[in-house]
């Protein structure tokens, strides 16, 4: 508590005075507050479901993304076996130009 001859705190005034208020009394512009806090409970549920909805979307995109990528590998795979196999027709047409005329 305080000590005599304090004033009291403001935390012990709003403490003393402390009452309730219903939501429906309070008024937000000109809408009660329980108004207002239904609506921003349907506004969170609609952005929950579209957060659902775009967390879905992704899945699939990253899903046909992982697919196309393993074709890419693969027919990098392809084209680079290909250019070792000509390099090497390459290098051998080479040494036997290289060989001296016996």
């Amino acid at each position: 508590m305080r000590a005599p001859g304090r004033r009291p705190t403001l935390r012990a005034v709003t403490m003393a005075t402390k009452r309730k208020i219903p939501a429906s009394d309070v008024e937000v512009g000109n809408r009660t507050l329980e108004g207002v806090l239904a609506d921003l409970a349907e506004r969170i549920k609609a952005n929950a479901e579209q957060i659902k909805a775009n967390a879905e979307e992704m899945r699939e995109n990253a899903k046909r993304y992982d697919e196309q990528n393993a074709v890419v590998l693969q027919e990098i795979r392809t084209i680079t076996g290909a250019m070792f196999s000509l390099a090497a027709k390459m290098d051998e047409r080479l040494r036997a130009l290289e060989k001296p005329a016996a």
